[in-house]
C-alpha cells in the first residue's frame, strides 16, 4: 500500500483496538497514514472475518465477540467499532439507541457528521454516519472538507478487449434490460462509465434509479456477495479487485484464506468502512489529541493557525 508522508508522532507507537472490526480499515487508514502502531485487540462475530484478520494482521487478542473480556483492560490511544446497523436499517429493528444499553458518563468531547465516501477519495457514493470522541483535546477537531471526485475508471481493472459477460439470473438479466432501457431515455450510451445494482428485486428495479453514472452506487453486504454490480463500460459483473478499491482498499493487500470464498470475502468489503476516509478523520483525530505534531492535510506555512486543506 502506498504510504504517505508522516508528521512526527509524539509516541513511538500507538496502541490502538477495536470491536465488530470486520476487514479492520482502521488498520489500513493506519499504514496509509505510515504511522506506526500496534494492535492490542480485534474482535469480529463472523468467523470468516476472524480467519481474514488472522491472516492478514497481527492483534495481540483476536476476540469472538465484543462480549469477551478485554485482555488486562489495556488503556489504547484509539479505539473503534463498526457500529450494527440494525437499530437505523429499514430491515432491522428500528429502534435507533432505545435498542441500546448505553450506560457510563461522557468522558470524551463528541462530535457526529455524515460523510459520503465519493468526496473523500473513492468513486462510490457511501453516506455512513461517523461518530468520533477526543478525550481532553489538545486543539478543535475539525472534519475533513469534500475534494475533487475521483473517477469510476481509476477503480477497474484494464480492459481486456474480451467481449460481454452477461449475468445467468433472470432476475438480473431482467434488471438489466431495464437499465439499459433508462439509460436510452437518458441519452447515455450503453457503454458508459457507469454501475448498475442488477440484484435488487424487478419491481424495486422498475420503480428507483438502479444505477448511477461516473461513481458506484452504495456497496452492500448482501448484493456484494452476491456479485449483483454490472459495469456498463466492462459489460460484465465487477471483480474482486474492483470492490476492493471502491473502498479504497489495494487490492493486493488483503490475502483471502483457504477457508474463506470468493463471495464471502465480496461481502466483507461490502460490509467495510471506506479506507480513505477513516485516515482523514484518524489523522486529525490524533492531531487534536495531541498524539501528532501537525495533520497530514495541514499547511503550516501561513502561520500557527494554518490552513486546512
Amino acid at each position: 500500500m502506498p504510504k504517505r508522508r508522516c508528521r512526527v508522532l509524539q509516541k513511538d507507537v500507538l496502541s490502538v483496538a477495536s470491536d465488530c472490526t470486520g476487514l479492520n480499515a482502521a488498520a489500513m487508514a493506519l499504514e496509509s497514514l505510515n504511522l506506526p502502531f500496534q494492535e492490542e485487540w480485534v474482535s469480529d462475530s463472523d468467523v470468516a472475518v476472524r480467519s481474514v484478520l488472522q491472516r492478514n494482521f497481527a492483534p495481540k487478542a483476536l476476540l469472538r465477540s465484543v462480549q469477551e473480556d478485554v485482555p488486562n483492560h489495556l488503556p489504547v490511544d484509539f479505539f473503534s467499532a463498526g457500529y450494527p446497523c440494525q437499530p437505523y436499517s429499514v430491515l432491522g429493528t428500528g429502534d435507533g439507541l432505545e435498542s441500546e444499553d448505553i450506560g457510563g458518563k461522557p468522558y470524551y468531547k463528541l462530535q457526529a457528521r455524515v460523510l459520503n465516501s465519493k468526496d473523500h477519495g473513492v468513486a462510490q457514493s457511501r453516506n455512513r454516519l461517523y461518530i468520533v470522541g477526543v478525550h481532553d483535546p489538545v486543539r478543535d477537531f475539525r472534519w475533513p472538507e469534500p475534494q475533487a471526485p475521483v473517477s469510476l475508471e481509476s477503480a477497474l481493472d484494464p480492459q481486456d478487449g474480451s467481449g460481454p459477460v452477461w449475468p445467468h439470473s433472470k432476475t438480473e438479466i431482467r434488471n438489466l434490460i431495464t437499465c439499459y432501457k433508462k439509460l436510452q431515455d437518458k441519452r447515455q450510451p450503453m457503454r458508459c462509465d457507469g454501475i448498475a445494482d442488477i440484484g435488487m428485486s424487478s419491481n424495486w428495479c422498475q420503480s428507483s434509479a438502479p444505477f448511477s453514472i461516473g461513481y458506484a452506487p452504495c456497496l452492500t453486504k448482501s448484493r456484494c456477495e452476491s456479485n449483483g454490480y454490472w459495469s456498463f463500460s466492462r459489460q460484465r459483473k465487477l471483480h474482486l479487485s474492483e470492490y476492493f478499491r471502491l473502498q479504497g482498499i489495494y487490492p493486493g493487500r488483503l490475502q483471502r484464506p483457504g477457508d474463506v470464498t470468493e463471495a464471502k470475502m465480496r461481502a466483507m468489503v461490502g460490509n467495510s468502512f471506506t479506507v480513505p476516509v477513516i485516515a482523514k478523520i484518524m489523522d486529525r483525530l490524533f492531531y487534536s489529541a495531541g498524539l501528532t505534531s501537525q495533520p497530514i492535510a495541514f499547511d503550516a506555512s501561513t502561520g500557527d493557525d494554518g490552513v486546512w486543506l
